[in-house]
Order: C-alpha cells, then structure tokens, then sequence
C-alpha cells in the first residue's frame, strides 16, 4: 500500500525548516511511517531558501535509472552532509531538486 503526498503533513516541513536555520544544517529530512521527504537549505542572494526532494516511499526499490531505496538516500545525505554541513551561497541544484 503507498500512502498519498498528504499523509506526510506538508504543513510540518515549516517546523523543521525552522530547526535547519535555528541549528545552521543545510540537509534535514521529515519522515513518517510511508514516505521520507529529504529538505536542503540554501542561500540565494543572502536569503535562505529551501529545496525538496520528490517523497521516497518505504517500500521504493532501486532500479538503476533514478529510483533508490530509502537506506541509499541517507547514506546520500549522510555523505552530503558531511561534506558540506552549512549552507552556503548560491545553492546545489541538482535534478533530484524540485523548487516552490
């Protein structure tokens, strides 16, 4: 069973965003029990920004054209993360990045 884009509470990601400009973390995640969001912050300009990840489902299986299990997304952000643990300015764009 895949749970829809609402059950993850949207309105929960101020929350965390809040902490990642409270603590200075360019990478944070909101999760529960069905899907994972992955939230990067950046600056732009002098202003903070934040950048989402499509939602990755629990039970989502790689398949080597883009598709990755939830393990190999943390490890993604855990590396990312330890190379880069502030924001900084201009952003990282990448495809996996959708912008509001």
């Amino acid at each position: 069973m895949r749970c829809s884009y609402a059950d993850l509470g949207y309105t929960n990601i101020g929350q965390v965003a809040r902490y990642m400009e409270v603590f200075n973390v360019r990478y944070g995640f909101l999760s529960n029990y069905c899907q994972t969001l992955f939230l990067r912050q950046v600056q732009v300009g002098g202003v903070r920004g934040l950048e989402y990840s499509p939602v990755i489902f629990h039970g989502d299986l790689y398949d080597g054209n883009g598709q990755v299990t939830l393990r190999q997304a943390f490890v993604h952000i855990a590396m990312f993360s330890l190379a880069h643990p502030r924001p900084a300015e201009g952003g990282l764009r990448s495809t996996w990045t959708v912008r509001t």
